[in-house]
């Protein structure tokens, strides 16, 4: 699996501002940590079984 360091971080954060602007940004955040809790939990779940 890939892993991102901080720079790819930063700058993955910098395209998502510049393309949603400031005010979008926040919500996009939630959007993308709520994804990806959902993920997680369903991945457990397919383990467990």
């Amino acid at each position: 699996m890939m892993k991102f360091g901080f720079i790819e971080i930063l700058l993955i954060a910098g395209v998502i501002l510049l393309i949603f602007g400031p005010s979008r940004f926040g919500l996009v955040g939630r959007s993308l940590k709520k994804s990806v809790e959902e993920y997680k939990s369903e991945s457990k779940k397919d383990l467990k079984e």
